[in-house]
């Protein structure tokens, strides 16, 4: 496996990955996907289209199978999405891994990410991986287009 940046060549095969795996942890914390499918193919589109030069992609023989990016200048982490064939195999682990050390090669002392209340797999991963529940709050999601709680996690880097 390869950890490497993305290349502008691949936002239309980013953004299908995230909707992806967006759908699968999303039926999974009771969500109605269908009615919302256009709006998550819409975000996940812009964001891999502006900010695809911060994301992390892994590559497994030759095919990207996950990625992740932290916010550019702070020390939040925007997205983690793994095809979900692929989940448990290690991949989510290692982009995670890549992000932190830029995160602290970048100075920042802690990582924050935010997920969405309902995604236990997501807060099982992360907790895993040290991050403590920080938060809770309701904020309106633009994929799910309407107001969602969501969970807030940091880790301390030590």
């Amino acid at each position: 496996m390869i950890i490497r940046g993305a290349r502008s060549s691949e936002v239309s095969t980013l953004a299908a990955l995230g909707v992806i795996a967006w759908e699968q942890a999303f039926s999974n914390a009771g969500e109605n996907t269908e009615s919302i499918q256009q709006n998550a193919e819409a975000t996940y589109s812009h964001f891999c289209a502006n900010f695809w030069h911060t994301i992390q992609v892994a590559e497994l023989d030759g095919e990207i199978v996950g990625w992740g990016a932290l916010e550019i200048g702070r020390n939040n982490l925007t997205d983690l999405w793994i095809l979900p064939v692929i989940q448990r195999q290690g991949v989510g682990s290692a982009i995670l891994a890549t992000l932190e050390a830029y995160a602290q090669h970048l100075g920042f002392e802690d990582l924050e990410l935010e997920t969405h209340a309902k995604n236990v797999a997501a807060i099982a991963f992360f907790k895993k991986h040290d991050f403590a529940i920080s938060g809770l709050k309701s904020t309106y999601s633009a994929s799910l287009d309407r107001s969602i709680d969501i969970l807030q996690m940091r880790k301390l880097f030590e």
